[in-house]
């Protein structure tokens, strides 16, 4: 169906498929998980080289669980994640109030996270920047600026001073603090 429709279309640029378990075959008996997994993306593979310019997206839920890598929250096998040449993971983030865009793949020359906002009247996500620095706390954003602007100073910012240039509660203040200390 997806070759059909790339055949009736003058450029096609994008294919999006939600959930990928619509077109997973089920598994047959005997085949390991990472193998059919593998194959049931592989497939997919042929109709990019038939049609240049083509990217396919599939959606595919996360585990749900933490992990310190993002990526390790990828549900299913290694086979899922083997076979595409790019992951993208929206992430929201509950401490922070944020979504983050996690991209690992073979034409990045690293992992890329970017703080993202969804615009419900135009239906498009907006990049609003680095994640590492869009989603500070209102409280560490709030220290750093008093500490850049006090850099011209020649005095040294002790906690109560940060509280008299930011306002924050000198319990807010020494939290912060002390997790940027941990970090």
């Amino acid at each position: 169906m997806i070759r059909e429709w790339c055949r009736a279309m003058t450029n096609p640029t994008l294919v999006t498929i939600d959930v990928l378990k619509n077109v997973r075959p089920v598994a047959s008996n005997g085949k390991r998980d990472y193998d059919a997994d593998y194959e049931a993306l592989s497939g997919l593979k042929p109709l990019v080289q038939e049609f240049p310019g083509l990217s396919i997206m599939g959606a595919h839920p996360d585990r749900k669980m933490a992990a310190d890598d993002v990526f390790d929250t990828f549900s299913g096998t290694l086979g899922l994640t083997g076979v595409v040449d790019c992951l993208a993971i929206l992430k929201r983030e509950k401490c922070i109030g944020g979504t983050t865009l996690n991209i690992r793949g073979r034409d990045t020359s690293g992992d890329v996270q970017k703080a993202v906002k969804f615009d419900v009247e135009t239906c498009r996500w907006q990049v609003l920047g680095e994640a590492s620095e869009v989603n500070q706390s209102n409280t560490r954003q709030l220290i750093l600026s008093a500490l850049k602007n006090s850099a011209n100073d020649t005095e040294i910012m002790g906690a109560t001073e940060i509280m008299g240039v930011t306002g924050l509660s000198a319990n807010a203040v020494k939290l912060q603090l002390g997790r940027d200390a941990a970090t």
